[in-house]
């Protein structure tokens, strides 16, 4: 018998950006996608090849910098600040 591992194609959060609800998903296809739940549309897609930096504080804040363009003509599209919503069970 032969154990194959998943692999993880994408990964959903539950945040908060910009003081909305949304759902972040991290496609290893897609890239970033940021859904508003009230909303039917994408607020971005980024690919992750226009990533630029990314930092969190350990805890619950996510901060990711995407960019458009390369080398010299690369421009910072945005800056992205994410808070994680934790679901606690007691």
């Amino acid at each position: 018998m032969h154990y194959r591992p998943s692999v993880l194609q994408h990964q959903t959060f539950h945040v908060v950006y910009r003081h909305v609800p949304a759902a972040f998903t991290m496609d290893w296809t897609d890239g970033f996608l940021l859904k508003p739940f009230a909303s039917p549309n994408y607020h971005f897609v980024y690919a992750f090849s226009q990533l630029k930096s990314s930092r969190d504080d350990g805890s619950a804040k996510l901060t990711l910098s995407f960019q458009e363009g390369r080398g010299h003509e690369a421009e910072l599209v945005e800056h992205v600040r994410i808070f994680l919503l934790f679901n606690v069970l007691l």
